[in-house]
């Protein structure tokens, strides 16, 4: 495996000075502008309120298709850096298990699960285990989204990760976590074999009572298609001639 140094471009938060690369994007409802939210904080500014710098860090060559990939936070997942040219990893941990082993729940991962319908079983995300066994199913997501970042939802202790079980097999997951006090969905993905058989609905549903606790608006970081049309399912969204609109949800855009 190669390595160099390369320059990557960040932005400080002007509340709490974290450095990033990336950002949240919502319309302020009074100026109709796009203001940018923190990841760390959730200061919502204006992107010209940043300070905008370049910073030598390591990138590492992907095995698989050559690319160096940059060692920041939005390009690590549970094992290492992720290569978003080519959806492999770039580098291991050292714990060697098997990814279809860690697509399989542990007696102590049932042990702690909730018990909903039609075998379906919901676990907390708590211990390496349960985000390996996460980690595993973001590398799947991301072959369809690409967008789904991996870092945030295993290195930030305000995020909560929820795994849904078939028998004795995980096959999606939920991220949530509070911006401003808002309950926020992050992430939705259910494995293609099991879907259009409303598992994504549950999941939604029984993630949601548990994190929030009771029924309150909540806010969707860049909805796809799928994603809207469960909300639309639910009964979340209303759609029209000019698209989807938020019933009890509101809308975030990553930058």
């Amino acid at each position: 495996m190669q390595r160099k140094k390369v320059e990557v471009y960040f932005y400080k938060c002007p509340n709490c000075g974290i450095e990033r690369t990336s950002w949240f994007l919502e319309e302020d409802g009074k100026t109709g502008k796009s203001l940018a939210i923190c990841f760390n904080c959730d200061a919502r500014f204006e992107l010209n309120d940043a300070k905008w710098y370049t910073k030598t860090v390591n990138a590492y060559s992907c095995p698989k298709c050559g690319e160096f990939v940059e060692a920041i936070e939005e390009n690590y997942s549970f094992y290492g850096l992720f290569c978003p040219n080519c959806d492999s990893l770039v580098r291991y941990s050292r714990r060697n298990i098997h990814p279809n082993k860690l697509l399989r729940a542990t007696k102590n991962q049932l042990k702690r699960t909730i018990e909903l319908v039609n075998e379906l079983r919901l676990l907390k995300a708590e211990n390496w285990r349960d985000f390996a066994s996460l980690a595993i199913l973001l590398l799947d997501a991301k072959k369809e989204e690409r967008g789904f970042r991996m870092s945030p939802y295993f290195h930030r202790q305000d995020f909560t990760n929820y795994l849904l079980i078939k028998g004795d097999e995980f096959i999606g997951y939920v991220s949530w976590n509070l911006l401003k006090g808002t309950p926020t969905l992050r992430q939705i993905y259910i494995v293609e074999r099991e879907r259009r058989k409303g598992y994504g609905s549950i999941l939604l549903r029984e993630s949601f009572k548990l994190f929030a606790g009771s029924e309150v608006e909540f806010i969707v970081e860049s909805p796809n298609e799928k994603t809207l049309a469960m909300l639309l399912k639910l009964g979340y969204v209303e759609k029209d001639e000019d698209g989807y609109r938020g019933v009890k949800v509101r809308f975030i855009y990553c930058g």
